[in-house]
């Protein structure tokens, strides 16, 4: 009988995928570079990924790579005793003028089960697309401006294939996609003081009818986040995000999971070691979560490289 995969072997592997990614883009830099990602529009702070500052002409593409489990306390051995899952997300973005930003996403995943009983089952395709806009409502005056106000609005498809298994349909905690259409929108503000810079966000998110069924509950989504540049190369940033979800609707009836609540603090760092690219690592710690059927989010390691075209 398979053994189910432990933290200490799945966490190590993907710290290494991830490790391996910024090394690589780093290995690819000129070495006597400097500045920011986007020195070209005045603003010297170096822009994180879904936070760029929108100039006439500039595109951006992105690849981000996360590892997270979650574990339930469920001793049914048919019920997954924990859930982990190896993220990769490609960006294309790119301005329309200077007030939108617009992007579109595709992420690939490997979702991997282990039970009680001992068994495991892993899944592999792409995600579910998002397409995104970002526009700048009102900023203050000046080339730098210390302030911007804004709204944001984007579209989840239903773009991923349905793994099968033995000529079955694979379970659900296994599929990329939800097979929903799930429309967000948004507001955001973005502040600057000398090499202190901020980003705050409020978003939500509801979905429709998808596969067999289930309708994922509608999400709340709240993060603010704190950069500190100190020097052109490198610039140590913190983040607090909270989450509120709904249960998952069976047949229109609670199917009591997917809800809940969870709050957590991400540490990180970026980096530009050349004018067109910007690197980063975070470490997103949940401190407090409550969330349906006892379930527990891990901590989170996250890497990802941006180029400016």
């Amino acid at each position: 009988m398979n053994r189910p995969p432990s933290h200490a072997v799945l966490a190590p592997f993907a710290t290494r995928v991830l490790v391996a990614m910024v090394v690589g883009a780093l290995s690819t830099a000129p070495g006597d570079a400097w500045a920011c990602a986007a020195c070209a529009c005045g603003d010297p702070t170096i822009n994180a990924m879904g936070t760029e500052t929108p100039m006439p002409g500039r595109v951006r593409l992105s690849l981000v790579g996360g590892w997270r489990a979650e574990s339930t306390p469920h001793d049914i051995a048919t019920v997954p005793r924990r859930a982990d899952e190896l993220r990769f997300e490609l960006t294309a973005a790119g301005a329309l003028g200077d007030r939108v930003w617009l992007s579109g996403t595709l992420p690939v995943l490997r979702r991997g089960l282990a039970r009680v009983d001992g068994s495991r089952s892993a899944g592999f395709g792409w995600g579910d697309a998002e397409l995104r806009a970002r526009i700048t409502a009102w900023r203050a005056e000046g080339p730098t401006p210390a302030h911007q106000l804004g709204v944001s609005a984007g579209l989840v498809l239903p773009t991923a294939l349905r793994l099968r298994a033995d000529g079955a349909i694979a379970e659900e905690d296994l599929q990329p996609g939800t097979g929903s259409i799930t429309p967000m929108v948004g507001v955001w503000h973005a502040w600057r003081k000398g090499w202190v810079s901020g980003f705050t966000s409020v978003s939500g998110r509801l979905s429709f009818l998808g596969y067999d069924q289930r309708t994922p509950g509608p999400v709340g989504l709240l993060s603010t986040q704190v950069q500190v540049q100190p020097i052109p190369e490198v610039a140590p940033r913190l983040q607090v995000d909270a989450r509120l979800s709904a249960t998952t609707r069976l047949d229109g009836e609670p199917e009591g999971i997917g809800g809940g609540w969870l709050v957590a603090v991400t540490p990180g760092l970026l980096t530009a070691p050349s004018r067109a690219v910007a690197l980063f690592v975070d470490l997103r710690i949940p401190v407090a979560q409550r969330l349906e059927q006892g379930a527990r989010e891990s901590i989170q390691p996250i890497a990802g490289v941006a180029v400016d075209l």
